[in-house]
């Protein structure tokens, strides 16, 4: 996220004051999503530490067609899921997971499955992430985990221009994990204003592809102009206390559409975040810098309130608390 900030002095509260300079085109929020066959055909199944130690006993594979996987892209894609530790990831170097181990070829497939739907992740956040609390010492403990997600991310982006479903599910999950791994390589931390002297999404570190992005990047040069959908807000976390929370849930091409539909509602109903009333609206400073977005601000905030709203309705914007949301 790129937001001008003014920074509190000795408070780890932060408030913004002006919004960033909008895009020139508004972005259509009905925008629909190309049809894309998914790579799996039910809803992910929450993995917990135990059950990545025996995926053997998953019938994952049975989901999916054999031809899909191909062991000479499996192997390239894959390392194995075990608690071995890996060296920690400096943002702005090359990394690669050591956690490779004796496998056979069946439980290599059965891992790229895994990591094909974004299951080691979503392992990782239904573990870890709770009313949208990251219990960020527990994940560190995880690291060589979320290394393996990052990597198998790197080597498999969606097709340059890609629109549907699935590209939409990687990117938001990129980012999310991204931002988690930036918070790990610093932590302890107060906020994530703390890196990079107020500039971490500015930082070019995050390798895709054979292509190096910052979060911003990520954000405002692949999520928002390509796929035109302003429900994104609320599915990409910055690691703020303002931030709309971070989910529990990985995303993937067959629940993207439902998921990013629950968490807008979810948010713009929540009164930590927004204060509604019939003839007043105190809304997060994310509506004011992401104005071009959402098109007419008070009609979508009225769209998903669940109490009446007066369609003249005063709308004002709340300060941004950038504290660690942990």
């Amino acid at each position: 996220m790129q937001f001008f900030v003014q920074a509190c002095q000795n408070n780890s509260s932060i408030t913004i004051n002006n919004p960033p300079e909008k895009v020139e085109a508004q972005l259509d929020s009905e925008s629909k999503f190309e049809s894309e066959e998914t790579l799996v055909n039910s809803d992910l199944d929450v993995v917990t530490s135990a059950d990545a130690k025996i995926l053997s006993e998953y019938k994952i594979a049975d989901q999916v067609q054999q031809d899909e996987f191909s062991s000479s892209q499996t192997i390239s894609q894959t390392s194995a899921i075990d608690n071995k530790e890996v060296t920690t990831i400096n943002p702005s170097a090359n990394w690669t997971s050591d956690d490779t181990g004796d496998k056979n070829e069946k439980e290599i497939e059965k891992e790229a499955i895994l990591l094909s739907d974004h299951q080691l992740w979503n392992a990782l956040l239904s573990k870890h992430v709770e009313s949208g609390k990251v219990d960020y010492s527990g994940l560190k403990s995880e690291l060589s985990k979320l290394n393996q997600y990052l990597e198998w991310l790197r080597d498999n982006p969606p097709s340059e221009g890609d629109k549907s479903r699935a590209a939409l599910a990687y990117w938001m999950n990129a980012y999310n994990a991204f931002t988690v791994k930036l918070i790990l390589d610093n932590y302890p931390l107060k906020s994530i204003m703390d890196i990079d002297r107020g500039k971490p999404w500015d930082t070019k570190w995050i390798q895709l592809g054979g292509a190096t992005y910052s979060l911003n990047q990520i954000e405002n040069e692949i999520i928002r102009p390509r796929f035109q959908e302003p429900r994104i807000h609320f599915a990409i976390n910055c690691a703020a206390k303002s931030c709309p929370p971070l989910s529990n849930k990985a995303f993937t091409a067959t629940n993207v559409e439902t998921e990013m539909e629950r968490l807008t509602k979810a948010f713009i109903n929540s009164t930590e975040f927004n204060k509604l009333a019939e003839n007043k609206i105190q809304l997060s400073s994310i509506f004011d810098w992401y104005a071009v977005d959402f098109g007419n601000v008070r009609q979508y905030i009225i769209r998903y309130a669940d109490q009446p709203l007066s369609d003249k309705a005063r709308v004002s914007f709340l300060s941004y608390d950038w504290s660690l949301n942990e």
